[in-house]
């Protein structure tokens, strides 16, 4: 467990220094009073962050100096007292709260995981600040392996692979889709003599850093001999340790940042993947290609031609295979991890799970989602591959991701609050599956346009608005989870819940690259399927679509493993400091839309 301390914005108790309050608190010789204890100066319950002490005067007496902090405003206090006097001393606590929620004010509503009841009276200080370089890190390291695993596809189609070897590559991102199975373990078995975190983390970063290393060596062979089922299990494994990787970061995020404002971690996140899908993904694309760095580079400054790019695809990742070790070892030497007290229950975790799918809602949701990507399958799939065939060169298809970046920040605050986030999931299906008839259209006739000037622009302006709708259907499927989510198990719901909407797509789409293989002409593969997968995601939208609404109209009660309201009648407010449990709800949210955005 991981406790999150923040100041309060406003009081939301009074505290009174007198004979009628000896139970709140207890006498303490001044002189024995040190930074970092708590006291009661002017009325008012304080946190010391100063004391010095005077030299003793004529009457044998040292003054003691004390700076405080209140622990409910944040005001600052000064007294000066002598030592040999006393001093009130508050009996401060604390308790164990599991976070729910926080709205537009800062007001937040924790859960006491032992009394299931709830509070909502507190507001977080937004104006705190924090060190965000080393999450940064961390997530830029893991979306440069990511952004670089999805440009392979192109490479192996650059060397004549066949549909179904695509589809036998992608395989390799099911970890992603299903690390929940393992997330239980990653957080409650660890060695606290070296760190919750650092347990898993450090070795993980090791071993990553020795495969992209030794990979380096042999990956331009592997890929030049097409060895599908070779470089399949070894990008398997590597997603698999990536998505371990990540669980360990986003519960390490929450320790990192105790003393700070946690909604920075998002942030961190989601700045660290983007940086990170950049150089992995469009970097490797761009720089790697003669004939890009040719034209833009060596021509403009006078340098002879070479035919390679900047860098080979090898020395790519052999760079990066050092920044993991050289991470990996700074971190274990230099950086000391906080011990934690563990309040998981590893068999408590399974078994929510396993209650959960005896839900009829739960099933019905989770059918749903796992065949709604039916309908746009082939162009999530299929749509660069076939640009590569028809002559778009890799570092253009790199660069044509830069202006979808805005899109993926823009349209998340387009939906702010709803009660009603499927209608917008539905209200943006259907026009999702046009737009994949349009981009199919327009891509079939690329071969006859593609030298023309306005292809691009037009194609951009496609992408850009098939990627608003896809992140509308994603923020209105993410905010549905949020809403519906049942607070004594916490962040596992939600990502219990995205998983299946994650497998969903890697299942269609592993079924779209497989059955592309089987229609010929080749060039019909395409068009066809995305016509197909059309037919199919209106037929879903038709059965599936009273379903969706009636499912939203359920009683929040009705998704939780024990249907129970509670009140904050009962919360005990005697306690100053309160805690949050490393199980953050609202993080595992931003986690769901960073990890939609990975696949």
């Amino acid at each position: 467990m991981t406790s999150l301390d923040f100041n309060f914005a406003e009081p939301i108790a009074s505290y009174d220094d007198s004979t009628d309050s000896n139970m709140n608190t207890s006498p303490q010789d001044i002189g024995s009073i040190q930074k970092s204890d708590f006291v009661v100066l002017n009325g008012r319950p304080l946190k010391v962050v100063e004391v010095t002490h005077s030299k003793p005067g004529k009457h044998g007496h040292s003054k003691v100096h004390m700076v405080g902090i209140d622990i409910f405003t944040g005001r600052r206090y000064e007294d000066v007292r002598p030592a040999g006097h006393m001093i009130q001393v508050p009996n401060v606590g604390k308790k164990d709260y599991l976070f729910v929620n926080i709205d537009n004010d800062g007001y937040v509503t924790l859960l006491n995981e032992d009394t299931c009841n709830i509070r909502s009276d507190m507001k977080l200080d937004k104006d705190s600040d924090m060190t965000r370089r080393l999450l940064d890190k961390f997530k830029e390291d893991n979306g440069v392996i990511i952004g670089f695993i999805l440009a392979i596809p192109l490479y192996l189609e650059s060397r004549g692979a066949e549909w179904q070897e695509q589809g036998t590559f992608n395989f390799v991102v099911y970890p992603f889709s299903l690390k929940l199975a393992w997330a239980p373990i990653i957080d409650a078995v660890y060695i606290s003599s070296f760190g919750r975190r650092k347990t898993w983390l450090i070795p993980i970063q090791f071993l990553l850093g020795m495969i992209l290393l030794i990979l380096s060596f042999y990956l331009t062979t592997l890929v030049e001999q097409l060895k599908i089922k070779t470089l399949t299990c070894i990008f398997f494994f590597v997603y698999f340790l990536l998505a371990s990787q990540d669980i360990c970061v986003d519960g390490w995020a929450l320790t990192l940042l105790t003393n700070y404002n946690l909604q920075w971690a998002s942030t961190c996140q989601t700045v660290g993947q983007t940086i990170g899908h950049f150089v992995g993904f469009t970097i490797l694309m761009t720089f790697e290609s003669a004939n890009f760095t040719n034209r833009f580079i060596r021509r403009p400054f006078l340098l002879s031609e070479k035919p390679y790019g900047l860098f080979t695809i090898d020395q790519f990742i052999r760079f990066w295979a050092v920044a993991f070790l050289l991470i990996s070892f700074c971190i274990a030497v230099f950086k000391k991890e906080r011990q934690e007290n563990n309040h998981l229950n590893l068999r408590q975790t399974y078994l929510s799970i396993f209650k959960l799918f005896q839900k009829k809602c739960i099933l019905q949701l989770a059918l749903l989602f796992l065949l709604s990507p039916i309908g746009y399958a082939a162009t999530y799939a299929m749509t660069n591959l076939v640009l590569k065939k028809y002559g778009v060169p890799r570092e253009t298809l790199g660069l044509l991701g830069i202006p979808l970046i805005f899109v993926k920040i823009l349209i998340p605050f387009c939906i702010t609050q709803t009660n009603r986030p499927l209608t917008w999931y539905n209200r943006s299906y259907l026009p999702r599956l046009f737009m994949c008839i349009l981009i199919a259209i327009y891509i079939y006739f690329t071969p006859y346009i593609l030298s023309q000037w306005y292809y691009y622009p037009i194609l951009i302006c496609l992408f850009m608005l098939n990627e608003s709708l896809i992140y509308l259907m994603l923020v209105s499927r993410v905010g549905f989870y949020a809403r519906i989510s049942d607070p004594c198990i916490g962040g596992t719901y939600i990502t219990l819940l995205s998983m299946l909407g994650n497998l969903g797509a890697s299942l269609t789409s592993s079924v779209v690259l497989y059955i592309a293989g089987w229609i010929k002409p080749d060039k019909l593969a395409y068009p066809l399927l995305v016509g197909i997968c059309f037919s199919l995601g209106c037929l879903w939208l038709i059965v599936q679509y009273r379903t969706m609404f009636r499912l939203q109209t359920l009683p929040i009660e009705e998704w939780h493993i024990l249907s129970t309201t509670v009140t904050s009648d009962h919360i005990n407010e005697e306690t100053p400091e309160t805690c949050v449990k490393e199980e953050e709800r609202q993080s595992m949210v931003d986690d769901v839309m960073r990890d939609q955005h990975v696949k």
